[in-house]
């Protein structure tokens, strides 16, 4: 089995690459990441399977985390 020669990041895009070294940086950004994940998830679960109450839980977790980020960069904004 042949080695890969090349780091990871020679593979993807620039923009890529920025986007989730930002996202690993910054812990409020990657929970707000993390909220919209589950808020699209559970748009999939919804218009796609059908799937009513566990699609409404993965909206109340995703909105969940965006309100937490939110909240906790606001209080880390006023205490500087």
């Amino acid at each position: 089995m042949a080695a890969i020669k090349e780091p990871i990041s020679q593979n993807m895009p620039p923009s890529v690459v920025t986007l989730l070294k930002t996202l690993r940086g910054s812990f409020l950004l990657f929970v707000a990441a993390i909220g919209i994940c589950c808020i699209l998830f559970g748009l999939f679960l919804e218009f796609v399977l059908g799937e009513g109450v566990l699609a409404g839980m993965f909206g109340v977790w995703g909105f969940s985390a965006m309100l937490a980020a939110g909240a906790a960069y606001a209080v880390l904004l006023y205490l500087q």
